[in-house]
């Protein structure tokens, strides 16, 4: 599917690099003005899916190597789900001072809760299972690849690598544990949701640097940032407003109106 699409794509690749970027253009202007948030959305989905695909081979899930700190499952994939939890439903109203940004959209806070949980324990599993590279190395394929980083970054993979090589399966299984942890806890809520989503943020930050090299953006092959920041976009979704205790519970308010009759008696 990737390699007959390139060769395709290749043969005219200012037009269709021009095509892309006046789509991706299209998509944040839409989201800019409130009219055309659903139709960019809706744009957004079906961008996620023929880039998830075919741009980042569906995450590298299907290749063994796939593993959070690399990035995992995509991170145009989670554009897509993030897109999904703010939907703007149908006669919205402003949202109310409890509660989280997900919970005004049609999944609900427990949906994205889900979501998070999946996204994070599905990260332990890739963890775990037997692949070509210990966990950090993912994050070394520019190392692996040729594709040169800047000194003290690259300098950082080398020695992360070496560090990671030497721990071996011990530090697969903590990071593992740690990534359920985070994923278990977010769907219990309550007072410690604000905590766990702060781990997660900075987890997925670590992630970032060490992992995703900034997603490339420094060696100037980038075309995205990679996953970090879009798993810091959200917890930042789930994230509790002031005022609520956390528990993504779906309220409403009953108002019990009184009619009050008046007789008027004849004088």
């Amino acid at each position: 599917l990737i390699i007959p699409t390139a060769r395709f794509l290749i043969l005219h690749a200012a037009a269709w690099n021009a095509l892309f970027a006046t789509v991706q253009l299209g998509i944040a202007a839409g989201l800019l003005w409130r009219r055309t948030v659903r139709l960019a959305l809706a744009v957004s989905f079906a961008w996620v899916l023929g880039v998830w695909a075919i741009g980042e081979g569906f995450g590298s899930l299907l290749t063994g190597i796939a593993t959070l700190p690399g990035g995992a499952p995509g991170a145009v994939l989670l554009y897509g789900l993030i897109g999904l939890l703010v939907w703007p439903r149908a006669h919205q109203s402003l949202p109310p001072s409890g509660g989280s940004v997900a919970g005004e959209g049609p999944l609900g806070e427990r949906g994205g809760r889900v979501i998070w949980a999946v996204l994070w324990c599905g990260g332990a599993i890739l963890q775990i299972l037997p692949g070509p590279y210990p966990p950090f190395s993912v994050l070394g394929t520019t190392i692996n690849m040729n594709l040169p980083e800047p000194g003290v970054l690259e300098s950082l993979d080398r020695t992360v690598v070496s560090l990671v090589d030497r721990a071996g399966n011990p530090l697969e299984l903590l990071l593992a544990t740690v990534e359920v942890l985070i994923g278990i806890h977010v769907l219990r809520g309550g007072q410690r949701l604000r905590p766990v989503l702060w781990v997660g943020i900075a987890l997925s930050l670590v992630f970032w640097v060490v992992g995703q090299n900034f997603g490339g953006i420094l060696a100037g092959h980038a075309t995205d940032p990679n996953a970090g920041p879009l798993y810091v976009l959200l917890a930042a979704v789930l994230y509790p407003r002031t005022g609520t205790t956390g528990r993504g519970e779906d309220r409403t308010t009953e108002v019990h109106t009184t009619e009050v009759r008046t007789t008027e008696e004849p004088t």
